[in-house]
Formats: C-alpha cells, structure tokens, sequence
C-alpha cells in the first residue's frame, strides 16, 4: 500500500471507528488530537478487537527509523493497523528534513502520555488487570505508561531535543548532512565540516544567547555557600536556564533537593560533574538522575602523567577507555552522554581525548572543553577546535590572556579574538560561563554576562562600548 493510500485508509478507519480501541502508546510526548475524546474509544474497545484492520504500513518512518522495526511498542502496534502516523502525525516535513530539525507533526510532553493513552486503554478496564491494579494504586506522580511499555521506543540519546508543547528547537548537536562549502568550513575536511554545520555568525539563533549559556563552577566555589534552592533562585534571577553541577562530598546528600529547585525555577539541569569511574558516587549520580527523569551530560576528567614512548601512549588510551567504558555503557542506558573534560595533564589534550573516543567507539561519549585548562593551548587553539567539532559538545568560556588566571569574560585582551574563532569554526553546541574563583557566584556570573555583552558586538565590527565594571575582578 502506498503512503497515500495507508493515510486515507487510516482516515477512513478513523472516521469509522474501527481504532477507538487500538491507538497505542505513545514513544515520545504530546496530547491527543484536538477534539478527540476519549469515551467513543472506550465505548468501541471490544467491537475494535473483533476486527481484524490491514496492519500499518511504517516503511516510510523505518528508512531511518529502522532500529523500531522490531521495537516490542511498534510491533506490537503495527499488526492491528496502528502505525506511526497513527500518534506523530504524517510528519511529511520531519521525515523529508535529511539535517533532522524538523520535528514530528505530534510530540507529547511527559504530563500528556497517560492521558493519551487512557484515550484508547482507560483506566476503567486497566485498573481491574492485576499487574495495573498495584501501579494505579501506587503510582509516583511522575510515572508514566511510557515507563514500561515504551522503555525500548524513547531514544536514549538525543541529538536533537525539541520543547515537546511548542515543537521549538531546544538544541541540537551540529551534524548536518546536507552539507554545502561555506566560509566557516573550507579547508576543513568533508567530514568535519559536515560535522560542523552551516556559515556561522554571531547573529546565529542559540549560540551566544542567553538561553545557550551554562552555569560551572558555582556550587563549592561559591563564597556565598548558597544552598539548592538559594542557587536556583539566583540563576533565574540572572535569567540562565542552564546548570552545569559540580559538588563534594558535602553534597551528596542534597542531590535530591538540588534537582527538585531546578524544576521550580525552570532551570535545565544540563551537566553533572561526574567521578572519572563508575564508582560508588557514580552510582548514586545515575540513580538520581534516573528517578528524576533526567537525560544530561556527565563531564568526567582524568589525571595521567605524559607517556615517553608510543608504546606508553597507546596503553594510556586503552586504560583510560577501560575506565570510562562501564560509566559511558550505564549512562547509556538512561539517556546520558559523558563528555570527556580537559583538566590539564595527558588526559587534557584534545588529541589524546579524540582517541581515547575513537578507542571507545561509543555514540554517547564527547567533549567539554575548559577555556581556562587551556592556556596552554593558545597558539593552536583554532587547529585544536577544528579536530574537536565533531565531538565538542559544550564549550566553556573564560577571560583569557597570557600566563593563565580566571577572568571574568571582556577582562582578558585575547577574549574577542578567541569569540571569533569559536563562531567562524561553525560550533553550535552549549556555551558555559563560570566562576570557579571562590567569589560571589552570583557576581562573577553577573560579571561574565556584562563582558559577553561587551564583546559580542565587537564581533560584527560594531565599535566597543564602554568597557565593563566588574563586581567579582580584580
């Protein structure tokens, strides 16, 4: 049957009730079509199951869906007639956008599945089956029937992620396969630059804007010793959505009310500093995160004293990918990455990340780049980013000059410089601002967002303003 075909049939079918009782579970989020009502679905269950309807035909959404073709929700769905246009709609622009973002025609936010669900299985039946009886009964208010019937459909990991209520593009990891020669790309290599994206300005959507940016380095480094709820307040008051979390011990405890602030204040939790092996705080990171629903990046770091010899070198990067395996495969299955951290020493080398990726050989294991762990990368800093885009996947900034130091951004003379570097090379992943100077957080974040102010014009030509008063430097 043809895609044509297969929508009018649906329709049809639609129209004559014989799916009231078959629409299934949803794998992603959003509500049930406008004026669709759930009691014609349960009036027509058992007629429905009497039929015996033509099984769908998702040939269209497996040419690059194809890892669903055996998936237990659409097989289990696809025989009675209930394919994938069936919940996300034709999606005729989402399947014909090769570069992926466009989204589906319906998506479904977490707080819709169950009612989308209880469209076409109700309560009024489920609840008498015993293995529903206990769940109804029990429930956490954030469960969903996503949770067990769906496990195998959500996609662990995102390289798109869309607001599921608006259909807004939230981020996306760069990779473009529609590629075309542009100035931020020439030179680069066909698979870099693919990896790199479309020409890059400063007027770009997401890349330097504030709902792009990512707090670091405020928890222990704090001089305030704010709390969880004290730092969510705050990032909300500076109007950062995004944290990227870093602790001690001391905090281990407070995990739980740290996330649950986030979600008060609307702010995303979009990194977790993570131990460098799946040890026992390791554990209780996935397990949080797990309970909370939360799909981040996990930065881990590594201490390796440079090897003098190939031999040396080729051991490291082995032992280092035996190291990050286990946290990488487990994170994996949560929906998280990990994302390798330079920190200086061996292990904060571009290149010997690179490999320790290759070595890996894992979807889920990029970069995070520290500006301020890489003075000592200056001079090739622009060769370095080039090797680093088809796995950076955040990007912290810092004032920079010669000789180190942690400045706020605008106070360094080499910051506009290094801005233009980023933004020519084609980047579109997060951009992280920081502390990590024992000051107020609150200044130093403050501070960063008035030199990023400062600069950013500076990058189009525009003729600087005056200069910045900062509240954390000198």
């Amino acid at each position: 049957m043809t895609r044509t075909a297969t929508c009018l049939a649906v329709g049809l079918l639609l129209a004559a009730g014989w799916f009231v009782g078959r629409l299934g579970v949803p794998a992603a989020s959003g509500a049930p079509p406008k004026g669709e009502s759930a009691t014609p679905a349960k009036s027509a269950t058992a007629a429905a199951r009497q039929e015996s309807p033509e099984p769908a035909d998702n040939s269209y959404c497996l040419v690059c869906h194809a890892n669903y073709e055996k998936e237990k929700l659409t097989k289990g769905h696809q025989p009675v007639g209930v394919g994938c246009e069936t919940c996300h709609g034709e999606s005729a622009k989402h399947s014909g956008d090769e570069d992926g973002l466009t989204p589906p025609d319906k998506m479904f936010a977490k707080e819709q599945v169950n009612g989308f669900c209880d469209s076409c299985h109700p309560k009024s039946k489920l609840v008498h089956k015993d293995y529903h009886k206990e769940w109804f009964k029990d429930r956490e208010r954030d469960e969903t029937c996503n949770d067990c019937h769906a496990e195998g459909h959500r996609i662990k990991v995102r390289t798109r992620v869309w607001d599921k209520k608006t259909r807004k593009l939230l981020s996306d990891d760069g990779v473009r396969m529609m590629y075309k020669d542009s100035p931020a790309t020439q030179g680069v290599g066909q698979k870099a630059a693919r990896m790199a994206g479309p020409a890059a300005t400063s007027k770009a959507p997401g890349l330097f804007a504030r709902e792009n940016l990512v707090a670091w380095c405020i928890v222990p480094f704090d001089a305030k010793k704010r709390g969880p709820e004290e730092r969510a307040a705050m990032l909300e008051r500076l109007g950062i959505k995004r944290l990227a979390y870093d602790w001690r011990d001391e905090h281990v405890p407070t995990f739980d009310a740290e996330l649950d602030a986030l979600k008060r204040h609307g702010i995303e939790l979009t990194a977790f500093w993570a131990p460098w092996s799946l040890d026992k705080n390791a554990r209780i990171i996935l397990d949080v995160l797990n309970r909370h629903h939360i799909r981040t990046q996990l930065w881990v770091m590594g201490s390796d004293v440079p090897p003098t010899t190939a031999a040396g070198q080729q051991k490291l990067i082995e032992a280092n990918a035996d190291r990050i395996r286990p946290l990488a495969l487990e994170a994996a299955k949560i929906g998280c990455t990990v994302e390798l951290y330079n920190h200086d020493g061996w292990f904060g080398e571009p290149e010997n990340q690179i490999a320790i990726i290759k070595r890996l050989n894992l979807p889920n294991v990029g970069i995070v780049y520290n500006q301020h762990h890489g003075h000592q990368h200056l001079d090739r800093f622009p060769q370095l980013l080039t090797k680093m885009l088809p796995y950076l996947h955040a990007l912290n900034l810092n004032g920079m000059r010669r000789g180190g130091g942690v400045l706020p951004l605008g106070a360094g003379d080499l910051d506009l410089q290094l801005l233009r570097t980023i933004r020519d090379s084609g980047y579109r992943g997060l951009i992280g601002i920081l502390n990590h100077a024992d000051a107020d957080a609150e200044a130093r974040l403050s501070d960063n967002l008035k030199g990023l102010d400062w600069l950013l014009p500076q990058l189009d030509g525009h003729a600087a303003g005056p200069k910045p008063v900062y509240r954390s430097w000198p």
